[in-house]
């Protein structure tokens, strides 16, 4: 009888601990399933912090070229005008072409 006790306590106690391993390696799953969901959300944080300082200096740079575009565009307007071109033309003493001398080229 005591025997038999002794068998079941000892067959208990192995039930017991074989429980214990299971819920100990359970739980390292969980801390490791915990820990790279905390690496991932870092990777990605940090990835979407370049990509938001890459697309604002892009924007910073457009910003630039709409600037250039906009002067550009104001100084082609301002040079274009008959009154300018007659006035740079009288400045460099450029005279109009004389229909005789000019020489028409066509592509082939």
């Amino acid at each position: 009888m005591v025997l038999d006790d002794m068998k079941n306590t000892q067959l208990s106690f192995s039930a017991n601990l074989i429980e214990a391993r299971v819920f100990f390696a359970s739980c390292l799953v969980v801390l490791m399933l915990i820990f790279a969901s905390g690496v991932a959300v870092i990777i990605t944080t940090h990835d979407t912090r370049q990509q938001l300082y890459a697309l604002q200096e892009l924007e910073q740079q457009r910003n630039a070229l709409q600037i250039e575009w906009s002067r550009l565009l104001l100084e082609e307007s301002s040079l274009t005008a008959n009154g300018n071109v007659a006035e740079i033309a009288q400045s460099l003493n450029l005279q109009p072409a004389n229909p005789e001398t000019v020489v028409v080229l066509y592509a082939k």
